[in-house]
């Protein structure tokens, strides 16, 4: 069979991969494909899944990718505000049956970034230790994105992003690997305010459909009481708010990305590297660095996560996570 992913263009390092495990049947139980752009994520994730459904078998590959084959399942959000309690128990009922026709069953869960709550906990035993036929692939716009809980039970494979989006990521890279050099705490804090700044560029170029308060006020500005205006300001504001933190969240994620990659080199294991174009620093950081402080600096990124999390000022919980991490890194 042809390669699965033909004419998918810049995920080299993400379809090779999956081309491999499909080729010597090596599939594990749960995948997280997150990034990318827009229907990229979706378009590897049913590739991929009917290859495992259909192997060699052109004619099953067919009707895998045109989804009417019966045991490759594409869930999408059922609701306004994410998946429901009844998709997931329909789901997780349903990967206790055998098969219909194929050796295998898959199951696509899009937008898996709104799959939270009751849903999500619903979900956790299937993902964590499905029936021994079954693959769970689950797609989200970002790791981070993802609640820890799903995304540490699945093999996590990070698209590479929009040129626009890669030169943020190339910035945030190029001030971890200044960590690795020990710089001075004057370069040290200049970054970390350019990597909270990078957030807030990331969160206003958002393509959301929230509210525009200053917008709808001056719209309607004849008709609102002060009160109401009040209130939709203070809505701005959380939504502004949430944004800058879901981009910090992000940009954390790939911190992660890069010194597991680091880690990865160390032990060996370049060829599962998540971002391939930083290959020369990650080498070079994987060289003079330990495992433990490549661990510890891991530590320090999801310590940062933890107090943005808290409501800690996002500036404040970057500075500790920089110091931290050149610590690890230097000593």
């Amino acid at each position: 069979m042809s390669s699965l992913f033909e004419g998918i263009i810049g995920q080299d390092q993400v379809t090779s991969y999956l081309q491999h495990v499909h080729d010597t049947g090596s599939a594990t139980h749960a995948y997280l494909i997150a990034g990318g752009a827009d229907g990229t994520g979706a378009d590897i994730a049913l590739r991929f899944a009917a290859g495992l459904i259909a192997y060699d078998d052109a004619q099953v590959l067919d009707e895998a990718l045109r989804r009417v084959h019966p045991d490759l399942h594409v869930y999408t959000p059922g609701g306004t505000d994410g998946y429901l309690v009844e998709q997931v128990r329909e789901l997780t009922h349903d990967a206790e049956l055998a098969p219909i026709r194929a050796t295998n069953k898959v199951y696509v869960i899009q937008d898996a970034h709104r799959l939270s709550g009751a849903p999500a906990n619903a979900f956790l035993k299937t993902l964590e230790e499905p029936p021994l036929n079954v693959t769970c692939i689950l797609v989200a716009k970002s790791e981070s994105a993802v609640l820890e809980t799903l995304r540490s039970r699945c093999e996590v494979l990070v698209l590479n992003a929009a040129s626009g989006v890669r030169a943020g990521n190339a910035q945030v890279f190029d001030m971890l690997y200044a960590l690795s050099l020990n710089c001075d705490n004057r370069t040290l804090l200049g970054n970390s305010k350019r990597f909270v700044e990078l957030a807030r560029e990331r969160a206003a170029a958002m393509d959301d459909d929230g509210l525009d308060a200053e917008a709808y006020i001056e719209k309607y500005d004849d008709y609102l009481s002060q009160g109401a205006k009040k209130q939709i300001e203070l809505a701005g504001k959380r939504e502004a708010t949430a944004h800058e933190r879901a981009a910090l969240f992000e940009f954390c994620a790939l911190s992660r990305a890069w010194l597991r990659d680091c880690l990865v080199t160390r032990e060996g294991s370049s060829e599962l590297l998540s971002y391939p174009e930083c290959a020369d620093q990650t080498s070079r950081v994987a060289q003079t660095t330990r495992v433990s402080g490549l661990i510890d600096a891991l530590d320090a990124v999801k310590g940062a996560s933890a107090r943005i999390s808290y409501n800690v000022t996002p500036q404040l919980a970057i500075d500790a996570m920089f110091l931290e991490i050149r610590e690890a890194l230097c000593h």
